[in-house]
């Protein structure tokens, strides 16, 4: 099984790193009002704004190191958690940044929701980007390059 996996990340060009083995580490800070701060690792450049957009809290759930066959990226994935009368969300946004060498280069961020009625437990919201390490390791691959169709700009933070 795990070798069958190993050929297909072969065959489609992309190998990930576990997130421990990758994550000098990026930062998420409290900034003010709203919003948060993403550091990348040993950088004085290249942080984003991260908006909480109606949660309560975010959460710099993991970083993963992505080499696909158009360059090789760090993707740091923000989560939030976003309760309304209606509906129960869980919001992810992949990061993107491009790496080279020991710099990091912010591209775009990809929002994946999933999200629930709160009577029903009916899903309002299928996530864009897959839960699943493999199959969401291509979903990304294909996205970066292109657009995804929930690719959201990224607004560096000034200096």
């Amino acid at each position: 099984m795990v070798f069958s996996r190993l050929v297909m990340a072969g065959l489609i060009g992309l190998l990930a790193v576990p997130s421990s083995a990758c994550t000098g580490s990026f930062d998420l800070s409290f900034d003010e009002g709203d919003e948060f701060i993403l550091t990348p690792p040993d950088q004085d450049t290249g942080g984003v704004h991260v908006y909480l957009d109606g949660a309560k809290d975010l959460d710099l759930e993991e970083v993963i190191a992505l080499s696909c066959r158009h360059g090789n990226y760090a993707i740091p994935v923000v989560k939030a958690h976003v309760e309304t009368g209606v509906s129960s969300a869980t919001r992810r946004e992949y990061f993107v940044y491009e790496k080279k060498n020991a710099d990091y280069t912010p591209l775009k961020s990809i929002l994946s929701v999933d999200a629930v009625d709160r009577e029903t437990g009916e899903v309002i919201s299928k996530p864009l980007i897959a839960v699943e390490n493999d199959i969401r390791l291509e979903q990304l691959c294909d996205s970066i390059p292109g657009d995804s169709g929930a690719d959201q700009p990224v607004w560096p933070v000034e200096q």
